[in-house]
């Protein structure tokens, strides 16, 4: 017994040996694996490696950056819009306003070409102010009257128009009265002027006449406030088809009285 007591007491002091070389193991399997932990950190920043190279990915959109830089490029368009001043230099075009300023000198109709209507011969008309009749470029001032020689405010048709056309003024020369017509031309829209008959004539007057200045025969078309009057160098009784028209007026206000005097 006392023996086996003895190998009992071994075999438990064998178990207890084997125990607590277990637990030694144990506990370096457990250190082993605390230890073993600190490597998965070290995983983890295996993932901040990638990060850092995006970073380095925004060094590119940094060198995206001078692209940007690319856009004071668009300025260059702008400076292209500096052939503004080539437009300036039309702008410089008041130079062919220039050109335009001959334009009206151009625009002067000849005799012929001039139309008589109610109250006005072309663009002057009877009524306007001296200024205003000037404006068209068919007057020119005159100083003498010509044909008395005595000094004078009043104003004429330019030498191409002067042996057929005519003007009458009040005593202030202020304005035209009236527009005298003496020769083959301007006519009327119809036609009708200084060699016109009678009997071409009457159907447009309605066949009326009335006696003017000196036993002469006057004809009268109105419309509105404005006249022509066509003179027959003839007393009415006398007058026949085959009397010619010898002068024309235009006026407005009151019927022309186809008369002119000379000094």
């Amino acid at each position: 017994m006392a023996v086996s007591r003895k190998v009992v007491t071994g075999v438990l002091t064998g178990a207890l040996m084997a125990g607590v070389g277990t637990a030694f193991g144990v506990r370096a399997l457990v250190g082993q694996s605390e230890v073993a932990a600190p490597p998965p950190e070290t995983t983890s920043s295996a993932p901040q490696t990638p990060s850092t190279p995006a970073k380095s990915a925004a060094p590119t959109e940094s060198s995206a950056s001078p692209t940007p830089s690319a856009k004071p490029s668009s300025p260059k368009p702008t400076t292209s819009k500096a052939s503004r001043p080539v437009s300036t230099a039309q702008t410089s075009s008041p130079g062919g306003e220039d050109t335009t300023k001959p334009k009206p000198k151009a625009e002067l109709q000849s005799l012929s070409q001039l139309t008589v209507i109610p109250g006005a011969v072309g663009p002057v008309r009877a009524g306007m102010s001296r200024d205003e009749a000037m404006a068209t470029g068919y007057l020119s001032p005159k100083t003498t009257d010509q044909s008395c020689g005595v000094p004078s405010s009043r104003w004429q048709w330019k030498p191409d128009y002067q042996d057929s056309l005519d003007l009458t003024f009040p005593q202030d020369a202020s304005k035209v009265l009236s527009i005298g017509i003496r020769g083959q031309y301007p006519r009327t829209r119809s036609g009708y002027g200084v060699g016109t008959t009678w009997k071409e004539l009457k159907s447009v007057v309605d066949g009326k006449t009335r006696e003017t200045g000196y036993t002469q025969t006057g004809a009268f078309v109105k419309e509105g406030d404005a006249w022509i009057g066509f003179l027959f160098d003839i007393s009415p009784d006398q007058l026949t088809d085959d009397s010619q028209v010898m002068m024309m007026e235009v006026s407005v206000g009151q019927r022309p009285d186809l008369m002119r005097d000379g000094c």
